[in-house]
């Protein structure tokens, strides 16, 4: 198995019958209400790694997935973690990355298949490159799978000057 591109991750659950339907009620059943519940389970594990961030980064969607859907359930996981941990709120990073790939869902690929579809799926914003060299960048995702879309925008973000990406999820799958 290749090594991930980011130099940590951490899980508030993991990825089973409970987790999952909450997961997918925030991220397909428009529950805005759920977002709490997750980043209360992810903000213990998430503290040490808040506490050192320079910048916290939501997994981006692209235009037309954020269209459909309306939000990125990643963004809103993001800005309630940072509210919730006392931290300056302009910690919050949404600005930093963005996806310049309309990708496929990853559900039901393998894990080359995932690694394919995400390959340089983001760029960083040429507008806030100066802001990443030398930080710590804490990725937020909803779930970690194989890691490969959290790699690939952890390597965007390590070849634009970070000097380290943490990544910070509601669930993982084991």
């Amino acid at each position: 198995m290749k090594p991930q591109d980011f130099d940590e991750a951490v899980a508030g659950m993991i990825y089973d019958g409970a987790a999952r339907e909450l997961i997918l009620g925030l991220k397909y059943g428009d529950r805005h209400d759920i977002t709490p519940i997750l980043t209360a389970m992810m903000l213990r594990r998430s503290l040490p790694l808040l506490s050192t961030a320079d910048a916290v980064v939501p997994i981006p969607l692209h235009p037309i997935r954020f269209f459909q859907r309306r939000y990125n359930q990643s963004a809103e996981l993001a800005r309630f973690l940072v509210r919730h941990s006392n931290l300056a709120g302009e910690l919050y990073r949404p600005d930093l990355l963005r996806r310049q790939r309309n990708t496929p869902i990853q559900g039901r690929k393998t894990r080359k298949q995932r690694q394919e579809n995400v390959h340089m799926a983001f760029a960083v914003n040429p507008d806030a490159a100066t802001s990443i060299r030398g930080q710590h960048i804490l990725l937020v995702d909803d779930v970690l799978t194989t890691g490969a879309t959290l790699s690939s925008a952890a390597r965007c973000l390590k070849r634009a000057g970070a000097k380290k990406v943490s990544v910070s999820v509601a669930a993982r799958v084991c």
